[in-house]
C-alpha cells in the first residue's frame, strides 16, 4: 500500500489528508483544493470544484451594490455526499497524485470519517450507501470510521503532548465537534487494545457552525460599503483563525480582528473569551456538550469503580473554539491538537493501520446492570467489516504505547 487518504466531510467544508511512508518516515500532508486546505463543499456543471466553484457561485449571489448578507455566506454550499462533489474529489486526488487514480489497485486506500448513527448525521448516508456513492464517483473500496475512533487514532500515533504516558491514562473520552453535531465515546486502553463502551458513540445535534456565521456577520457589519461577495470565503477562513486565537488567549484579554476585511472596517472588532461565553447561545451549546461528555465519563466506570480523572481528547473543526475546552475542564484532563480541523482526516488516514486494535467493547451499566468481571477479553469482539486492503501492521509500525 502506497498511501492512505483520510476524509472529513463536514456541513460546508471538507478536509483531506494523505498519509504516505512507514514508521519514522511517515508523512501526513493536507491536500486541499489548490487554494485552501479546508475545501468548500461546492461544485458546478462547468467542472469547477471546491474554492473555484464556490467563488463562481458567489459572483451571482446577493446584491452587487450591498455587502454580503447572512444568506450569502453559504450560498455556494452543496452536499459533500453528492456524486458530483465526490467526482470532483476524485479528480482532485488524481491530479494531486500525478494523474494516478486513488484506488487500491494503484496502492491507495480511501477512508471516510462518517457518523454511523442517523442522529444529527447532517445528511450523511449510511456506510453501505456511502461506499456505493463513492464507487460511482470512481473512489472504489472506500472504508469508513466513526469520527470518535478517528480522533483517537490521530492521538494514538504520537506521544501525549502533556507528557502523560497512555498507560497512566487508560480511561479516555474522545469528543468530536463538527459544524452541526458533536459526538463523544468512552474508551479504555489496555494491553495494546482500545476498548470502547458498547452504547457509544453518542451524538447530539449541536455544533459550532452558527458561531462561525455570527462572527462573520459581526465583521461584515463593521465594514464600509463595497465589500464584494467573493470575499466571503477568505472571511470564513479568518473566522477559524480568530477562533484559534481566542483559544490560546487569556479569558479576559481582548483579541482584535486583524484578518480578511480588517482594512475595510470603520470600527475594530474586539472580543474576549469571557464575553463570548456569556452569550446565551454559547452557554446553551456548551451545556449540551458538557452533559454529553459527562455521560461518557460515567460510562467509564467498571465494576462500580470510578475510572479516575479521564483524559478528554477534543477535536474536529469545532474544537478551534475555546468554549469546549473551558466547559469540559472540570470533567477530566483536556487535550487538543494545534490543528483540530485536521484531526479527523488525519485519524482516518491512520485507521487501516490501527483498526485491529479496536477489537472489543465492554458493557456499561446502561446496557447490562449488575456486577461484571471487569473489562472483558476479546473472545467475542464486535469487529467492523469495512475493506482495508492493507498489509498486517508490523511491530515497528505500531506506536510503542500500543504494543502488547
Amino acid at each position: 500500500m502506497t498511501g492512505v487518504i483520510g476524509l472529513d466531510l463536514q456541513h460546508s467544508r471538507s478536509m483531506v489528508v494523505l498519509r504516505e511512508g512507514e514508521g519514522v518516515r511517515t508523512v501526513l500532508a493536507p491536500v486541499g483544493d489548490g487554494i485552501r486546505y479546508a475545501v468548500p463543499n461546492a461544485c458546478d456543471d462547468q467542472g469547477r470544484w471546491g474554492s473555484a466553484a464556490a467563488e463562481a457561485s458567489l459572483v451571482s449571489c446577493g446584491d452587487p451594490g450591498s455587502a454580503p448578507a447572512a444568506a450569502d455566506l453559504l450560498c455556494w454550499r452543496g452536499s459533500p455526499w453528492s456524486e458530483q462533489f465526490l467526482r470532483g474529489l476524485h479528480g482532485r486526488l488524481s491530479g494531486y497524485l500525478g494523474q494516478v487514480a486513488p484506488t487500491p489497485r494503484n496502492g491507495y486506500q480511501v477512508v471516510v470519517s462518517a457518523l454511523t448513527s442517523s442522529t444529527a448525521s447532517d445528511g450523511a448516508p449510511p456506510p453501505a450507501d456511502l461506499r456505493k456513492r463513492c464507487a460511482a464517483a470512481g473512489l472504489t473500496d472506500v472504508a469508513t470510521v466513526d469520527p470518535t475512533d478517528a480522533l483517537l487514532c490521530r492521538w494514538l500515533t504520537e506521544p501525549d503532548p502533556g507528557g502523560t504516558p497512555w498507560e497512566a491514562s487508560p480511561a479516555v473520552v474522545a469528543v468530536v465537534c463538527g459544524e452541526t453535531w458533536t459526538s463523544a465515546a468512552a474508551y479504555r486502553i489496555e494491553g495494546g487494545r482500545v476498548i470502547r463502551a458498547r452504547t457509544y458513540p453518542e451524538t447530539v445535534a449541536t455544533g459550532t457552525g452558527t458561531w462561525c456565521t455570527e462572527l462573520a456577520l459581526q465583521v461584515l457589519a463593521r465594514c464600509r460599503p463595497g465589500v464584494p461577495t467573493t470575499a466571503v470565503l477568505a472571511l470564513l477562513d479568518g473566522v477559524g483563525e480568530f477562533a484559534t486565537g481566542l483559544r490560546v488567549t487569556d479569558a479576559d484579554r481582548a483579541l482584535e480582528w486583524s484578518g480578511p476585511l480588517a482594512d475595510r472596517m470603520y470600527a475594530p472588532l474586539r472580543l474576549t473569551r469571557r464575553e463570548l461565553l456569556a452569550r446565551q447561545e454559547v452557554r446553551a451549546a456548551s451545556g449540551t456538550i458538557a452533559a454529553l461528555v459527562s455521560r461518557a465519563v460515567t460510562a467509564l466506570a467498571v465494576d462500580g469503580r470510578e475510572a479516575g480523572r479521564p483524559l478528554i481528547l477534543v477535536g474536529g473543526c469545532g474544537a478551534s473554539w475555546p468554549f469546549l475546552g473551558d466547559a469540559l475542564s472540570s470533567l477530566g484532563t483536556v487535550r487538543q491538537s494545534s490543528a483540530p480541523s485536521r484531526d479527523l482526516a488525519a485519524g482516518a488516514a491512520w485507521w487501516p493501520l490501527l483498526r485491529t486494535r479496536f477489537d472489543t467493547t465492554w458493557p456499561t451499566a446502561a446496557t447490562r446492570p449488575g456486577a461484571s468481571t471487569g473489562i472483558p477479553s476479546s473472545r467475542s469482539p464486535e469487529r467492523r467489516t469495512e475493506p482495508t486492503h492493507t498489509r498486517t501492521p508490523g511491530h515497528d509500525d505500531v506506536p510503542p504505547w500500543l504494543r502488547p
